[in-house]
Order: structure tokens, then sequence, then C-alpha cells
């Protein structure tokens, strides 16, 4: 496709294809909306099957990336990145390990 230069085009969100008017932009994004593909599951949409793939692994648990601070796995890397900014470690009940230390200093002094 040519673009001339100075005109205004219209941009589809779902792929790379541009249109120099809105009515064209809509009738090609109709097309998108004709592919969808189902999820067996839950029957939620999708246009790309590598969509879907991912979504899939949601009802199944599959948590491919997992936080080396805390062990909790995420269905994406995003996700992932995304919890490693805050992600201080794994969590410390300080009741239980208060516990833990009056329990072993008990069985130190033979009670």
């Amino acid at each position: 496709m040519v673009i001339i230069k100075g005109s205004k085009m219209f941009k589809c969100s779902m792929c790379t294809r541009a249109f120099t008017t809105s009515t064209k932009l809509n009738v090609h994004f109709m097309g998108h909306m004709d592919r969808q593909i189902t999820c067996p599951k839950c029957d939620k949409q999708f246009l790309k099957t590598d969509h879907l793939k991912k979504h899939l692994n949601s009802h199944d648990g599959k948590r491919d990336f997992i936080c080396e601070k805390c062990n909790k796995g995420f269905l994406t890397k995003y996700h992932l990145t995304r919890h490693l900014k805050i992600c201080k470690g794994p969590k410390i009940d300080s009741r239980h390990s208060q516990q833990s230390d009056e329990s072993t200093s008990h069985y130190g002094n033979g009670r």
C-alpha cells in the first residue's frame, strides 16, 4: 500500500493495515471480528490462536514464569516482570517464627 505524504490514514488496531477513510477501516475491522476463535472451556473469544493458547493455560493452572524470589508462578513474562518490581522475597509469618523460637528454646532448656 502506498501512503500519500500529508494524507490522514486510519490504522487498524488489530493488524498493520491502514486506510484512507474510516468507512474502509470499519469494513476491514469487521473481517477481524468474523475470524474469532472461541475457548472451548469458557466461550471467551480471541482473534489470534497464540492468545487462545495462553488463555488455556489459565484453565489448566499452568504457570511457566516463576519468580526466583518467592516461587510464585505467572501466566506471562509480562506479569512476572511486573511482579519482580515489587517482590521482596518469601513472606515470613512473624507469629510462626516466634513460636518456633520459643519451642526451640524450651527444648534447649531441657523442658
